[in-house]
Parts: structure tokens; sequence; C-alpha cells
């Protein structure tokens, strides 16, 4: 997988990697392990915690929503998904159980009883108080690149796209942004530009990191990968890892041979 294909499916998760793993850390004061445990917990008796449900598992019923709307999850959108996982787990350090919560989250998604409305802003109200605004774009990212993965956006995706944006306070103009990066990401266009932005995006670095920022960077987030072969995966999700770690590795080959 190469980084242009690694940012049109996981254009999101590079910030999410440090900051939305943090806030579920935070919001339940004990750090992310402590906290994914107390919210099976509490699913379990009916009360499910909105923070972790919002932040974690509302992007991914999202995907669900969006694949399922032209009437049928094809594998390019199958595969969409599952890269998206791999990295939602390498962040929080996931392992089965951690797979299954998302798994569901995903069908419930899919199922006609998903309110959209109701996730949707759940999720722009926790980014609010918690995140950087950026967030609410980068869920939007991520929802338009499932709705691009079989190549073409069906008009039913386009509409969830539209009330998406609009439940989420997105700027026209910065729709059109986003629009326009994911048709050239989905068409394989990236200019040298937005392969190097992608690398950047991938690693969590911003435009002005030292060599040494770079392979700290590499090195966290391709141990949290690693950590995952040990896990016990579906074979689907450990293919999954093996390329994300390839397209790991390529982005820090990217990024240092710029310098």
């Amino acid at each position: 997988m190469g980084v242009g294909n690694v940012l049109r499916t996981l254009r999101a998760v590079g910030r999410w990697f440090t900051q939305t793993v943090q806030a579920v850390g935070e919001a339940f004061g004990d750090g992310v392990r402590e906290g994914l445990a107390e919210h099976r917990r509490r699913s379990a008796t009916g009360n499910s915690d909105g923070v972790r449900r919002a932040l974690v598992l509302t992007p991914v019923a999202v995907l669900g929503h969006i694949a399922k709307a032209d009437g049928r999850v094809s594998e390019a959108e199958a595969k969409y998904v599952r890269g998206y996982m791999v990295f939602v787990l390498a962040g929080l350090r996931g392992n089965r159980s951690d797979l299954t919560d998302l798994r569901r989250a995903f069908e419930h998604g899919k199922s006609k009883g998903f309110d959209l409305q109701h996730a949707v802003a759940e999720f722009r109200d926790v980014v609010t108080q918690r995140l950087d605004r950026s967030e609410l774009e980068n869920l939007f990212r991520n929802a338009l690149g499932m709705a691009w993965a079989d190549g073409s956006v069906h008009p039913a995706q386009r509409g969830i796209l539209d009330k998406m944006a609009l439940i989420l306070g997105l700027s026209p103009g910065g729709v059109s942004v986003i629009e326009e990066m994911a048709a050239t990401d989905a068409h394989g266009e990236l200019s040298a530009a937005q392969k190097l932005a992608a690398a950047r995006m991938l690693l969590g670095l911003g435009s002005f990191s030292t060599e040494e920022e770079v392979h700290s960077a590499y090195s966290e987030r391709a141990a949290d990968l690693q950590r995952l072969t040990a896990q016990g995966f579906p074979q689907k999700i450990n293919e999954e890892i093996v390329e994300a770690l390839g397209a790991l590795h390529e982005a820090y080959v990217l990024i240092l041979s710029t310098r």
C-alpha cells in the first residue's frame, strides 16, 4: 500500500494517534486501557460512556453507514474499514475485544436503526469540548474516503455526506477543499507535495520536524503496529497490519529523502 493509498484510506488517523487517544484516556481518568475495560463493563449494563462511544466508535459506525448506503458493502469498502480499524487498534494498544467493539460499531452503522443525526451531533459536541475542531473535518474526510472506496460516490452516499457537513457545521469552502482532495486521492493523482504531506500526516508530524522527531514518530507508530501482530487477530486484519507497517516505512523514507 503506497503513501497515496494510505492517505486515501486513513486520512483521519494521523491526528487520531495523538489527540483522540489522549482524550479517551483523560475522559476516564485512569488511562486508555482501563477506560476501554470500563466502557465494556458499562456497555454490558446498558450504560455506555458517551465520550468513548463518540470518539472511538462513532467514526467506525459512520463508515458502516456510508458503505451500506448503496445496498451492499464491497470488498474495497471492507478493506477500507479494516485499514482504519488497524490504526485505531494501534493507537489504543488494542486487543481482540477492542476489535469486536469496532466491528459491532460498523455493523450498527449498517443497520436501519442507526441514527446518523444523533451520532454525528454527539461526536461534534464531544470534539468541540475536548479536541481541536479540525477533528470535525477529519471525520468528514474519512467518511468521504469510504464513499470513494469503489471509485465513485453513489447518490445515497452523497446525501449522507451532505447531511454530515451540515451537522458538523463545516463551511462550504472547507467542504469543497476536502472534496477536491478526496477526488484527487481516489484517482491516484497526488503530486509530490501531496505525497509528502500524506507521509507527514501518517507519522503525525508537522511541516518543520527535526530528524530526531521523524525517527521518534516512526519508531513509536511502528512499535504500536508491530505489537498488534501478537494479539491473534484474524488473517485479513494481520494483512492490513503488514501493509500499514510497509506504508509507515515508505512514509519515513520519503520524509528523510527530502531533508
